[in-house]
């Protein structure tokens, strides 16, 4: 687990969810009005999005997850991933 993910400023309306530990997985918390939305980058590479309403994140609302291989087939890469 990326109990230590951290965001990381890249330009002004851009942000970084860096790997922290020896893991490449990263997990983050965006809130935004009365969404909040769980950023997570699985062992296979694989993102992971949930949402859940703001102040009751127990109810998940939608998931969608999207494959490390679509990703890299649209030319995708991870500057942060560990050789």
């Amino acid at each position: 687990m990326a109990a230590t993910s951290m965001f990381v400023a890249e330009e002004a309306h851009v942000v970084r969810l860096v790997p922290g530990g020896t893991s490449d997985e990263r997990i983050g918390w965006v809130n935004i009005g009365v969404h909040s939305v769980k950023l997570q980058l699985n062992a296979r590479g694989d993102l992971v999005l949930e949402t859940y309403a703001r102040m009751n994140e127990n109810d998940e609302l939608a998931k969608v997850v999207v494959a490390k291989a679509a990703a890299l087939a649209a030319g995708g890469n991870d500057p942060d991933q560990r050789k």
